[in-house]
């Protein structure tokens, strides 16, 4: 096994490939958990990616976030 650590840009990239294969959160996400245990993004996190998907948002890149008030 490699000890290949996957970027979280990685994982969400891998996520669209789930999603054009027909699989659902669930599924993709125990895919990543097979191939990365540890280094494999959260349940709920798959969800929200899903989500962004379904409503045609592909953009995978990190989110702009201000500075806290």
């Amino acid at each position: 096994m490699s000890n290949l650590m996957p970027s979280d840009y990685d994982l969400r990239t891998a996520l669209i490939f789930c999603y054009h294969l027909k699989k659902n959160a669930a599924e993709s996400h125990q895919m990543l958990v097979e191939a990365y245990s540890g280094n494999a993004l959260r349940h709920a996190q798959c969800y929200r990616w899903f989500e962004k998907f379904q409503n045609g948002d592909f953009d995978v890149r990190n989110e702009e976030r201000g500075r806290p008030a």
